[in-house]
């Protein structure tokens, strides 16, 4: 901490096995996570949180077969996001926030610009008790090639007994991975969780493979267990396995329209990651 502005970096890396695509053809990814984010108080009831997170993705196609006429439609792609949130404590027990986003995602050798996609979200949280925060709000977002879609927000943290509370992951569902969690805490410095959520991911092609300056596309359902171990106050490390559910891999032109698109077979995750305070 320095002048009561609290500091996170998080890292993540995550291995999707092999992935079984309809057409016969397959593909694995490999993901690290680098994400620092900080919080500060503005005045008694203001808070603003901003966050800054690149991502770096690679994807193995194999089994031979042409997805839209390639065997390897794309690669390696990056993902920059830059967020940032206030909260504003309208009373004891209501809280309103608030903030933009703004995210570039591409494949190496892609144009940056073209690589954008923004937006921002508002909701409010409201405290029923000590032990239960619910609250509801809406995300509205570009994105790359599409129309401006908007997503809900769900906010829950409710402890229910001593040891087991339910509580929503980040997100709105336009940009990476977003969920509810039950998680048990079954001492003071391990708890385990069982969580499911919705990943969208979607990125700006390169000018030299089959849909030149078009888009990629992977969605899916996730379901997974995970441990967190507090190795003391500030440090914090875990791991995570699970599954794709109804995944869908997509690859579209540089207007948008569809080139092909192919459900891919329940697949296992495995992740593992650390968080430092500071």
């Amino acid at each position: 901490k320095a002048d009561n502005i609290e500091f996170y970096f998080d890292g993540n890396y995550e291995h999707q096995f092999n992935s079984a695509i309809d057409n016969g053809s397959d593909f694995t990814v490999d993901s690290l996570t680098l994400d620092l984010s900080a919080t500060m108080p503005i005045d008694t009831n203001l808070k603003l949180s901003v966050q800054v997170a690149y991502s770096l993705d690679f994807y193995d196609f194999g089994g031979g077969t042409a997805f839209a006429g390639s065997t390897d439609p794309w690669d390696t792609i990056h993902t920059i996001s830059i967020g940032a949130l206030l909260d504003w404590g309208m009373s004891d027990d209501v809280t309103i926030f608030g903030g933009p986003l703004l995210q570039s995602a591409r494949e190496s050798g892609a144009d940056f610009g073209d690589s954008l996609s923004g937006g921002g979200v508002i909701g409010f949280k409201y405290r029923v008790s000590d032990d239960l925060t619910a609250g509801l709000g809406v995300g509205v977002f570009s994105r790359i090639e599409d129309e401006i879609k908007a997503y809900p927000i769900f906010v829950l943290d409710w402890r229910f007994s001593d040891d087991f509370r339910f509580s929503t992951t980040a997100g709105a569902g336009a940009f990476g991975r977003a969920g509810i969690e039950l998680i048990w805490d079954t001492t003071d410095k391990l708890e385990l969780a069982l969580g499911a959520g919705y990943e969208l991911k979607r990125f700006r092609l390169d000018d030299s493979g089959v849909a030149s300056g078009g888009v990629g596309e992977t969605s899916s359902i996730p379901a997974w267990i995970r441990a967190n171990y507090k190795i003391s106050n500030d440090v914090n490390v875990g791991a995570m396995f699970g599954f794709h559910f109804s995944g869908e891999i997509k690859i579209e032109n540089d207007r948008g329209g569809n080139l092909n698109s192919q459900d891919y077979d329940t697949t296992p995750l495995l992740s593992v990651y650390f968080t430092i305070h500071f």
